[in-house]
């Protein structure tokens, strides 16, 4: 967060005012006299202001140390509770015992709830980095509680909107990924805060549009969601410049927007700009980068170039496997793409139903039984059943995948629509052709 982006006028920017000012030419003798009553005049009107801005300056200064002061506490708090927390990895500590990051991530949690209950701004800062830290490996359920936590702390009088702004974005985002409803009323009023904190043309509310654009892209509003990711890449650009890495996510993020709306060739020229990008700027093994690499994926894969999109997909999922392990629920993601693409070729199908088991496995368990991002797989491994004729498996699966979308999304979801046309064609398949023909118009929206 970089507030000094948008500095105000400070007393110093006067002073190089009146240094410019002496270098006039010096007036004549004959007006000095008339010079020096002005000036008595002047002074004897200005006294007040002179004191109260001599005050003014004063108590900013004050201000500004006891700002800096607090920060140099702080940071030493946060810096001697770390050293206490990573003795218990220390050998000499442990003796010859071993702590993984799991157990360190852990036992940091509980230390922050005991020792810092005093520190009301050093806990809640805590709490919410080792709930980000618990969302990026996808438990879900550890997150929760201590970014419930760090909100709460930072909702109490005299804290800082930016906080409670981050706080807020942070637990929105789990929302999102658990599908709970309250996820877009916290991107809002995050959005609210840090607008008015920061202005609409700063990059931390970039990154907010961006998000919020992502929210309303999986209820399938794709015009609104590219509206905001159009304004975050236009925001981005002009503050961060035309290279840097968070433009790139904002054009994979608008690509992703355009494909799902059927520009494909709009939506490969941004992200393959994305791609340069990432690649001149971050290493080779970046999540980053398999975001971009995957997105490239879908387009090939709906456009059946099914050779390159298989070849896209797998190098994203090496990423993934890589960086956040095999059962992560990304990585159930990009498994339920490369399955599809598999299914292309009659000879894969073996290994696309391996990837579709495991796609499902990995999100029942980090997800939930009720989660669109599940119903996502079953209804991909749905598909497959029919192609194989294994009529009754397949038929169970699309209506688990129904059910699902039907308690999550409206009747005009994109996907849900894409699930109702499938099962029609099973429908069809199995000689109801009256109820093929009633699916078939929910997928028309009828």
């Amino acid at each position: 967060r970089d507030l000094h982006s948008f500095p105000t006028r400070r007393s110093s920017d006067l002073s190089a005012i009146q240094r410019s000012d002496c270098n006039a030419d010096k007036p004549r003798r004959r007006n000095r006299m008339l010079a020096i009553g002005l000036a008595v005049l002047l002074g004897l009107a200005g006294a007040g202001k002179y004191t109260w801005d001599l005050r003014q300056e004063r108590d900013a200064a004050v201000r500004a140390q006891q700002s800096e002061e607090l920060s140099r506490r702080q940071a030493d708090e946060i810096a001697g509770f770390l050293t206490d927390l990573f003795k218990v990895s220390d050998p000499g500590e442990m003796r010859g015992s071993t702590v993984t990051a799991r157990e360190l991530l852990d036992e940091g949690a509980q230390r922050v709830r005991r020792d810092l209950r005093g520190q009301p701004v050093v806990q809640a800062r805590l709490l919410d980095t080792i709930g980000q830290v618990y969302f990026k490996l996808g438990l879900y359920g550890e997150a929760r509680p201590l970014q419930e936590d760090a909100l709460r702390l930072r909702r109490k009088p005299g804290g800082d909107p930016l906080d409670l702004s981050e706080s807020l974005e942070h637990l929105a985002q789990l929302d999102q990924t658990q599908n709970r409803p309250e996820a877009e009323a916290r991107y809002q009023e995050a959005l609210r805060l840090r607008e008015t904190e920061l202005g609409r043309r700063h990059p931390e509310v970039a990154k907010l549009l961006s998000n919020l654009g992502i929210f309303y892209a999986t209820r399938g509003e794709m015009t609104r969601a590219e509206g905001l990711f159009q304004e975050a890449l236009e925001i981005r650009e002009a503050t961060l410049g035309p290279l840097h890495p968070d433009v790139a996510a904002s054009l994979n993020n608008l690509g992703m927007a355009r494909s799902a709306q059927g520009d494909n060739q709009q939506a490969k020229k941004m992200l393959l700009r994305g791609l340069r990008i990432r690649e001149r700027a971050l290493p080779p093994d970046h999540p980053d980068l398999a975001a971009n690499l995957e997105a490239l994926a879908v387009i090939d894969q709906h456009e059946h170039r099914v050779a390159d999109a298989e070849r896209l997909h797998r190098r994203a999922l090496a990423i993934w496997e890589k960086v956040l392990g095999p059962d992560h629920p990304r990585t159930a993601l990009i498994l339920t793409n490369l399955a599809e693409t598999l299914m292309m070729d009659k000879g894969k199908s073996g290994e696309a139903e391996a990837l579709l088991r495991r796609a499902i496995r990995i999100r029942e368990t980090a997800l939930g039984f009720h989660h669109p991002q599940l119903a996502l797989s079953l209804k991909a491994m749905a598909d497959l059943c029919r192609e194989k004729k294994h009529y009754a498996e397949s038929e169970a699966l699309y209506r688990r995948a129904l059910a699902i979308y039907d308690a999550a999304y409206p009747p005009t979801h994109p996907d849900r629509r894409e699930l109702c046309k499938a099962y029609a064609l099973l429908l069809r398949a199995t000689g109801r052709a009256e109820q093929a023909a009633a699916m078939e118009g929910e997928a028309k929206g009828a």
